[in-house]
C-alpha cells in the first residue's frame, strides 16, 4: 500500500497515521443538503493509493460520499467519487453537492 500527504508526495505509513488522526487534515470539504435534516456531502482526504498498478501514480487519495443524515439516503448512499489531488477533490465535492441538491429536489412530495 501506498500513502500520500494532501499534496500528492510520498510519505511513510506512520506519517500517514499521524495525520489520518487529525480531522483538521482530513476533511476537505462537508455539506448538509438542505441541512442537518438531509444529506452530508462529505469529501476527505483518504492518503491511500487505490492504483494498485506497480509504478502507476496516486490513482485516489480524497474521497467524495453522500451519506444521510437522518432520513433513507437511497441511491445517495451509493455516491462515490475518488481523485489524486485537492483541487479535483473540491471539484467533485461541488458537484456532489449540486446533485445532493437535485436529488432531495426530487425526494419531497
Amino acid at each position: 500500500m501506498d500513502y500520500y500527504d494532501r499534496d500528492g508526495q510520498p510519505i511513510t505509513m506512520e506519517r500517514w497515521a499521524r495525520l489520518h488522526a487529525n480531522m483538521d487534515y482530513q476533511r476537505v470539504a462537508e455539506d448538509y443538503v438542505p441541512d442537518e435534516s438531509g444529506l452530508r456531502v462529505s469529501t476527505i482526504w483518504l492518503g491511500l493509493n487505490h492504483n494498485f498498478a506497480p509504478g502507476e501514480p496516486p490513482l485516489a487519495i480524497f474521497e467524495t460520499r453522500i451519506f444521510a443524515a437522518r432520513h433513507s439516503a437511497g441511491e445517495a448512499g451509493d455516491y462515490l467519487e475518488r481523485y489524486a489531488t485537492v483541487e479535483a477533490a473540491r471539484a467533485g465535492h461541488d458537484r456532489a453537492v449540486m446533485w445532493a441538491r437535485e436529488h432531495w429536489a426530487k425526494a419531497l412530495p
